[in-house]
Order: structure tokens, then sequence, then C-alpha cells
């Protein structure tokens, strides 16, 4: 009976709690409730370029842009993410990033594969590349989030995974700079290790603050032949204090 019943939990795992609610799950994996909450933008714009949120009483029309992309243009276009930085869409990249849930990389790949196919402007997509982590977080952490990300949209999507970018600059964490600061902290941090070729890229990464990261790895691969670079993220981050313009 010990060995059938191990039979069984193979063939049918048994359910696991979603590690943000408790809820029973098929397997150690967000739970549905917790898929919609995640991904639930009431209340928020988001500007068209960069994709970063704004609350809804700042926003003007829909169909603009932020005052940032609007006084300097990013060498992405575009970046979408699956919500704000906000809830329980943060509580669960922490637990992916600083807690080892490497399973919720599934859900994940899921949801941005959903986001992808739910814009028709990433349809021209011939490649998938993943942010680059430096090597000291990837020995703390032991595994580059991003490549993950990436590694399991590729399967959904049917797409090439070409990790052609490295960083070669241990930056300061971007965590407490603001978007100048940021800028500066990444120019030069990033270099091709091979041409990606004349394709269009989407770069794949966890989250874009200000897109500091995005741009600079979006500019190597323009100036290296990529045709084009998009952007996919788990989340971007939320400005209250700026105002979208038609």
């Amino acid at each position: 009976m010990e060995i059938m019943k191990k039979l069984m939990d193979l063939v049918f795992p048994p359910g696991m709690e979603c590690p943000l609610c408790g809820a029973e799950t098929a397997r150690d994996n967000l739970c549905r409730k917790c898929r919609v909450k995640m991904t639930d933008r009431r209340g928020f714009r988001s500007c068209n370029l960069c994709g970063r949120f704004f609350a809804e009483q700042a926003s003007a029309a829909a169909g603009s842009l932020c005052e940032e992309c609007r006084s300097e243009l990013p060498a992405f276009f575009p970046a979408r993410s699956l919500g704000p930085y906000t809830g329980e869409l943060k509580e669960a990249i922490y637990l992916f990033k600083y807690r080892g849930r490497r399973s919720l990389a599934d859900g994940f790949g899921q949801l941005m594969a959903g986001l992808f196919l739910d814009h028709p402007i990433f349809a021209c997509a011939d490649v998938l590349v993943p942010v680059p982590l430096n090597r000291e977080k990837i020995l703390l952490r032991g595994f580059n989030q991003s490549a993950m990300l990436a590694e399991n949209m590729g399967r959904i999507l049917n797409l090439p995974v070409n990790a052609c970018l490295d960083r070669i600059i241990n930056t300061t964490s971007q965590s407490r700079l603001t978007g100048r600061v940021r800028r500066e902290n990444v120019k030069g941090a990033f270099v091709p290790k091979t041409a990606p070729g004349r394709v269009n890229v989407i770069l794949v990464d966890d989250i874009l603050t200000t897109g500091a990261t995005a741009g600079e790895c979006a500019r190597v691969l323009l100036e290296a032949g990529a045709n084009s670079v998009g952007v996919l993220t788990l989340a971007a981050g939320v400005r209250e204090k700026s105002v979208l313009s038609s």
C-alpha cells in the first residue's frame, strides 16, 4: 500500500499551500485567487512606452506617456508588466528572489507568456534575452531569476532564449538610487557575449523600476545589431508624483 501511495503521489501530487494565502493548490505554486490579485491593475494607469504605473488620480487620458519618456525616449519599445510592484505581486517576487521559491517561476512564466500574447506588438519577437545578474548575486542567490523566467516563457511560447548579454561590472544595488543616478550606475555594466543578430529581442527581467537597467541593456543589444528591443517584466514601479500626458 505504501508503494502504491508513493506512485499515486508522483502522478497526482498532493495539495500544497499557496505561499501567499495558504490556500491549497495542485502543487507548490500560487493559487488562482492570488494570481488574479497579482495582475489586478484597478486604480492604476501606465505609460504606453515604459509601462510604469501611476495612481489613477495622477493620470490623464489613456494612450499617454510619462514625463520621463517625453523628455528622453528609452532605447526599448515598449515595456509591459503583469502589474504594479505592490501587494501580492511584490510579495510573490520577494519569495521568489530572496526565499528560494524557485517553483514560482513556473506560474510566473505562464502569466508572462499570457502577457506576451495579449500584446500584438510583441508578435514579431524572435528571441528572449534575460537580463544578466552579477556574479556575486548568482553565488549568493544560486540562480538568475530573469533567466528562469525567460526559460519558462520560451517553453510556452516556443521562442529561443539567448543569454547573449554579460554583466562585467558589479554595480551598486539600484534599489535606493534615483532615476538619473541609476542610469549612471549601470552605464558600461553590460556587454554582448555574442552578437544577437538582426533579430527582434524581448528583454526579460523581474522588475522595471526606472527603466535604467532595461535601457542600458537595450542600448547594448541595439549597438550589437538587434533590430528592436521590447521589455517584459513581472512588475513595474509605481510613480505617484508624475503625471501622464497625451
